[in-house]
Parts: C-alpha cells; structure tokens; sequence
C-alpha cells in the first residue's frame, strides 16, 4: 500500500506534465475539456468562451463590410482576403473544439487512467520522452505562430505609412474594418479598436496552436501505447501464458480505439486546417513578393514568419499522422519476430490477431479524403508554390526571366 501511495503522486505529476502545455493554450479560450478544479474557474470559462466568440465576430463582420461595401481597389482586397480565411479557419475550429468538447475530455481521461496505471520504471520513461516530444512541437508551433502572427497584428499596421485626407492623418489598422456607427481611425476609438484586433489575433493564434496541441498530445499518446506494447510483447517469457496474451492484446486495443477516437475528432478541423493553409500559403507568397518588390523590410520580415509558421503547422499535422502510422504498423513486425511459433495454438492466436490487425494501416486523415503524411505535406507544398507568374495576374506586371527581375508596374485598364 505504500508503494502505491508514493506512485500515484508521482504519476499525476507526469500526467500533468503532459498536458500542461496543452492546457495553458485551451483554458484562457474556454475549450480545456476537463471540469475546472475551483467554483471561480467553472464560472470563468462560459464568460472565456462568451469573450473569445465575441472577439472573432469582431474581427469577421467588420473586415467583411469594409471588403464588400468599401474597399474598392482590387489589391487591398486581395490582402485582405488571407486574413478573412485565417480567421473563418478559426472559427470553425473553435466552434468545432466547443461541439466535441464531451469527446476530447474522454480522450484526456483516458489519457489519465493510461498514466496511473504505469506499472514499470521502463514504461514511464517511455511515456515521459513522447511527452517531451510533444512538448516539444507544441512549443515550437506556439513560436512560430506567435512569432509571425503577433507582430502582423501590432508592428505592422504601426509602420506603415499614414493616410492622409485633407488636413487630417489616419493611422492603419491591421485588419481594415467599417464600423457603420464610428469611425475607428478616429483616437481614442483607434486605440481602442487596435487593441481588440491584437486580442482578436491572440485568440486565432491561441485556436491555431491549441488544435495543433490536442492533436500532438494525443497522438504522441498513442506513440507511447504503441511503445509499451512492443515492449510487453519482447519482454514475454518462453512459458507464457493465456492472461500475458490477453492482457497484450487488450492493451492494443484500447490503443486502436483511441486512435479511432481522435481520427472522429480531427477529421475536420484537419481538412479545414489543410486547405485553409494551402491557401493562405499562397497568399502568403503574393504578400512576401509585393512587400520585398516594394521594399518593405517589416512586412517582408512578417509575412516569411507567417509563411514559415503555416508551413510547419500542415508539416506537424502531417508528420505526427505519418509517425501514428507507422508506431502502429511497427507492433506488427515486433509480434512476428518473437517467438511466437513456439507457442501453444491457444497462445499463439492472441498474437497473431496482433499481427492481422496491423495489416491495416492506422491513419490519420483530413475530412476522410486525404491522409495525412509525409507524401501529402511534399504535394500540398508542391501544389501551394507560388511561381512569378502569378503575380504577374495579380500585380499586372511582367517577369523578365532572362535577367530574373521584375518589370515596372503596368498601367491600370
């Protein structure tokens, strides 16, 4: 008994070592699925949640009436139009978060259960080096997209150049809005509308890196179930006997069940998340050319930082659902290269359903239509290249590949 009260402690501790990164992105957006520990908590998350919707429609609906009703110029439209979709993107995740909310705090439970039923040293350390991986990744996604995404929201619109109107001068907002009751270029309300559209941005950015985040955790998860199964498999003695094989086989299970789980879970999101992504890839790309033609050091310096992040957000969805694949393919080679064919028929059968099972692939997917690999990030980079000809469309000028430089811009028809 005392055994078992010095390992539970030190279990949740690496439960909550886990999660904790995933946590600090959920829970100030309202969409951490677990119940809050304190009453305070309970009552701030309906009001997170009521904060975080009314900062996305802030952004949406006045960036939509000034791009349809205002906005004239078909190149300021064409800048807007990225950051229109980043933020439909998100808020389809968010709402998408919200509506499967029951489903995500049964995978964080299962999670739970699978970290205090460690019963080795061995297993923990297994389970404790994909939580730093995953930690890992979701650092690195929260950087970048923090990194690019930020600096669009404050350093940019600060640096451009001022707008002038007779004798008046008009500062730029980095989401370009049409409030029908107020002007916002007019102070205080500039600053206060700048204000709420750097939140507005935190909060996609924080949508962004939290579904990332679920799906590193819970994937890399799966890595270390996968794990501690080969490892129970190897550490099979020559007398085995029927409850070690059914023990074995339950454990691949539950595994296979939680991956089915997620695969429900992200489906969506993912297919937003891949074809938002190629698409503002190539926007991204328009952006970077207009701004380094034009030598704008900020807003080139912005854009590759945003270009970078969207790039490694469809790479880490691609990567984790490749790594998922093949942790679970694996467990087929570890059963087949024990001595199985020693066994007894009634022993034997248990592992070679492992065997059978493994010989259809574990995927992860986007919208049931792609699966998502290494293979599927090479096409989606492939298809999202952004080639001088295009902006040749856009800009209405023309590339001169003998000398590889621009022309000047063409008069408008």
């Amino acid at each position: 008994m005392d055994a078992a009260a010095i390992e539970q402690p030190r279990n949740a501790e690496d439960f909550e070592y886990a999660v904790q990164m995933t946590r600090w992105l959920l829970q100030p957006l309202g969409i951490w699925p677990l119940k809050p520990s304190s009453r305070v908590a309970l009552v701030l998350r309906p009001v997170s949640v009521g904060v975080c919707v009314f900062l996305l429609a802030f952004l949406l609906v006045p960036c939509c009436l000034h791009m349809f009703l205002i906005e004239k110029d078909i190149g300021v439209r064409l800048k807007m139009i990225g950051p229109l979709s980043f933020c439909l993107m998100n808020i389809f995740k968010y709402l998408a978060m919200l509506a499967k909310n029951a489903t995500v705090a049964s995978c964080i439970a299962n999670m739970a259960r699978d970290w205090h039923e460690v019963a080795s040293a061995e297993y923990r350390r297994i389970y404790l080096e994909n939580a730093k991986t995953a930690r890992l990744f979701t650092t690195v996604c929260a950087l970048f997209m923090y990194g690019g995404g930020l600096p669009y929201s404050t350093i940019l619109p600060l640096t451009r150049e001022a707008i002038v109107l007779g004798n008046r001068t008009f500062n730029h907002l980095a989401y370009p809005s049409y409030f029908i009751f107020f002007n916002p270029h007019v102070r205080p309300i500039y600053d206060l509308v700048f204000v709420t559209h750097c939140l507005c941005g935190f909060v996609m950015y924080s949508v962004t890196c939290g579904v990332c985040s679920i799906a590193i955790l819970c994937i890399m998860h799966i890595c270390s179930q996968c794990n501690v199964t080969s490892a129970m498999l190897q550490a099979l003695p020559s007398s085995l006997d029927e409850r070690s094989c059914s023990a074995i086989v339950r454990h691949h299970l539950r595994s296979l069940r939680f991956a089915s789980k997620l695969e429900e879970i992200l489906n969506e999101m993912c297919i937003v998340e891949l074809l938002g992504c190629t698409f503002n890839i190539c926007m991204l790309g328009y952006y970077f050319l207009t701004e380094y033609e034009q030598s704008e050091m900020i807003g080139t310096i912005t854009y590759s930082l945003l270009l970078i992040s969207l790039t490694f957000n469809i790479f880490i969805f691609c990567y984790i659902g490749d790594l998922l694949t093949e942790n679970c393919q694996s467990l087929g080679g570890v059963a087949y290269t024990i001595d199985w064919y020693g066994l007894a028929s009634v022993e034997a059968r248990s592992i070679i359903l492992i065997i059978a099972s493994t010989q259809r692939p574990v995927v992860l997917t986007a919208g049931k239509m792609v699966t998502l690999s290494i293979q599927s990030f090479c096409n989606v980079n492939r298809r999202s290249k952004f080639t001088p000809d295009s902006l040749c469309f856009f800009r209405r000028c023309s590339f001169d590949s003998s000398n590889c430089r621009w022309s000047k811009l063409l008069p408008r028809t």
